[in-house]
C-alpha cells in the first residue's frame, strides 16, 4: 500500500478512516459538518466527488484537525451526539459527596469477564465536576474477533460502547444514550462503582420515583415564582402555556409550529439538536398516550 504523507507524517490510517467514515455518514450529515467547520462544498457535486475532494485537501494539509475529528466522531460515535437518555436513582439513605466519588473514577482501567468468559476493558474519563454533580465518559470495550483470509488467521480488536454519565448529589444518575443495550451495560458498571463507594453490595440503580404532588407558586402577573418537586424545564413549558392562554394576548389565530430551546441556534437550527424523544423506562415519552 502506498504511503500517504501529511505534514511529514505517516497518515495512511487517517485516509482509511476518512474513507470508512464516508461510507457511514450520509450526504446531509457530511454537508452539516462541513458547514459547521467552514469547509466549502459545491451543492451540485456528487457525494463521491465531495469525499474525494476532502481526501485530496486532507493530503495537502487543507483540512483542520477539528474537521477530521468531527467527521470521525459523528461516523463512529453516534451515541455520544444525542440528547436522549435514561434517568435512574439510588437509595436516598446514601448521601454522595462528589469530591470523594470523583476518586473512584480516576482509577486505572479495569478488566472483567462476562458470563460467557469474554473479557471487557472498562475505563472512565472525567469531563467536568462541581459540588453538585460529576460528568463522565464511561467506556466498555468488548473484545471482538475478525478472520483475515489473506493471512488465514484471526485477530482481536476492541469495540467500545460509550455513554456520557451525569451523577448528581441528590442521588440521580443520567445516562445519555438512545441505545438501550449501551444503557444496560453502562448502568451495570456505574452501579458497581457506587457499590464500592458506599461499600454496599445491595445498592441498586432503579427507576426514579415520580411524585404526584407538585408545589407551584405564581406571581400576581402570572409567571412562576417558586416551585418544588418539579423539573425546571417543565416550568418553561408552563410559562409558554400560560402566555398562550392569557386573555390579554390574542393567540386565537396562531398555533405553535416549533419550540426552540436555548442550546439551539435560532437563526440556523441544526436538526441534529432537535429533541425527537425523551426516554424513560425504555419508552419514548413523546409517543405515550
Amino acid at each position: 500500500m502506498e504511503e500517504i504523507t501529511y505534514n511529514g507524517e505517516y497518515e495512511s490510517q487517517k485516509i482509511i478512516t476518512l474513507k470508512h467514515a464516508f461510507r457511514v455518514l450520509s450526504r446531509e450529515k457530511l454537508e452539516k459538518l462541513s458547514k459547521i467547520n467552514r469547509y466549502p462544498i459545491n451543492d451540485n457535486s456528487k457525494y463521491s466527488e465531495i469525499c474525494k475532494k476532502i481526501i485530496t485537501d486532507f493530503e495537502n494539509g487543507k483540512i483542520s484537525n477539528e474537521f477530521y475529528n468531527s467527521i470521525k466522531e459523528h461516523a463512529f460515535n453516534p451515541d455520544l451526539n444525542v440528547l436522549d437518555g435514561f434517568f435512574v436513582q439510588f437509595d436516598n439513605k446514601n448521601k454522595v459527596a462528589i469530591s470523594e466519588l470523583r476518586e473512584f473514577f480516576e482509577m486505572p482501567n479495569s478488566i472483567r469477564k462476562t458470563a460467557d468468559g469474554q473479557e471487557e476493558v472498562i475505563s472512565f474519563k472525567i469531563i467536568n465536576y462541581s459540588e453538585q454533580s460529576i460528568r463522565i465518559l464511561a467506556t466498555i470495550s468488548k473484545v471482538k474477533y475478525i478472520y483475515d483470509y489473506n493471512n488465514e488467521s484471526s485477530y482481536t480488536y476492541l469495540l467500545p460502547r460509550r455513554a456520557i454519565i451525569e451523577i448528581y448529589a441528590n442521588n440521580i444518575v443520567y445516562i445519555q444514550t438512545r441505545n438501550s443495550g449501551i444503557y444496560c451495560d453502562i448502568k451495570g458498571i456505574i452501579q458497581l462503582v457506587l457499590q464500592d463507594y458506599f461499600n454496599d453490595n445491595n445498592l441498586k440503580l432503579v427507576k426514579p420515583k415520580l411524585s404526584q404532588t407538585l408545589s407551584i407558586d405564581l406571581e400576581t402577573n402570572g409567571p412562576v415564582a417558586t416551585y418544588q418537586m418539579i423539573n425546571s424545564y417543565t416550568i418553561k413549558f408552563l410559562d409558554i402555556i400560560y402566555e398562550l392562554e392569557n386573555m390579554k394576548y390574542n393567540f386565537s389565530e396562531f398555533f405553535v409550529s416549533a419550540i426552540t430551546f436555548d442550546h439551539e441556534d435560532g437563526y440556523n437550527i441544526d436538526l441534529d439538536t432537535m429533541i425527537y424523544s425523551t426516554s424513560f423506562d425504555g419508552k419514548n415519552l413523546f409517543r405515550a398516550h
